[in-house]
């Protein structure tokens, strides 16, 4: 009899410490979970328009992440990423002012534009590219690489020069004057390729030049009439000295009865 109550008294102990141990074993499972639980956070995914700001995607507890004004919107905006979800910092974006258009800024070319919106073409006369953005109601330069033209020019240097778009070149000795000569404009100024522009030598008097008869004369200027007892027209011009027939029509004149 005592020895059954021995054994029923050693079985009952072995069961409470098995119930015992099943209960902490299973709360330090609940604790385990509930302790990994606590500790996921979900980032913030990027949003191409929140309340007109765009922003990238953050992780949890970065905060004043900068954004910026989505298209046609100036100001600034900021947000913290708070478990998943965004939280406003600061948010000034509102519609931007559009642009004007300015026929000629800095050389440039710009039609009337909202914010953020780009365009511009060289003005009239100028060569290469050039375009500006506008910045709420401000146009801001990108890039300006227009050139200008050269102006025309009777006598550089005894040079007569016509007017040119960069990087053209032309040029004749000016009136009174032999050689040649050229010139290249460059942004706007005359650059000399070569010049050999002199004084030009004048001609002689010549009253028969092939039945044309012809005054002194300097260099560049022309005359002549037919030679007595010659009908029709001529004309010379004097070359450095040398006459250079520009027409001659002269031929023997009929006799009258």
């Amino acid at each position: 009899m005592k020895q059954n109550r021995i054994l029923g008294s050693k079985i009952f102990g072995f069961l409470l410490i098995c119930s015992f141990s099943a209960i902490f074993a299973a709360c330090g499972t609940s604790n385990s979970a509930g302790a990994a639980g606590a500790g996921t956070t979900k980032s913030c995914p990027a949003n191409s328009n929140l309340n007109n700001c765009s922003l990238a995607q953050a992780n949890h507890g970065d905060s004043n992440v900068a954004g910026t004004c989505i298209t046609g919107y100036a100001g600034t905006c900021g947000y913290t990423c708070d478990n998943g979800e965004w939280a406003e910092d600061s948010n000034s974006c509102a519609l931007g002012k559009s642009c004007p258009a300015n026929s000629n800024m800095n050389n440039c070319s710009l039609e009337a534009a909202s914010h953020d919106d780009s365009n511009g073409t060289c003005a009239r006369d100028y060569t290469g590219t050039c375009g500006y953005t506008c910045d709420n109601g401000e146009w801001a330069e990108d890039s300006n690489l227009c050139l200008a033209p050269c102006l025309a020019n009777s006598n550089l240097n005894n040079c007569s020069l016509e007017a040119a778009s960069h990087d053209d070149s032309n040029g004749t000795c000016a009136r009174g004057y032999a050689g040649t000569c050229g010139y290249t404009c460059n942004d706007g100024e005359w650059a000399e390729d070569s010049n050999s522009c002199a004084l030009g030598k004048s001609c002689p008097a010549n009253s028969n030049m092939n039945n044309c008869s012809l005054e002194a004369a300097s260099h560049d200027d022309s005359n002549g009439t037919c030679a007595r007892g010659y009908a029709g027209t001529c004309g010379y011009t004097c070359n450095d000295g040398e006459w250079a027939e520009d027409s001659n029509s002269c031929a023997l004149g009929k006799s009258c009865p």
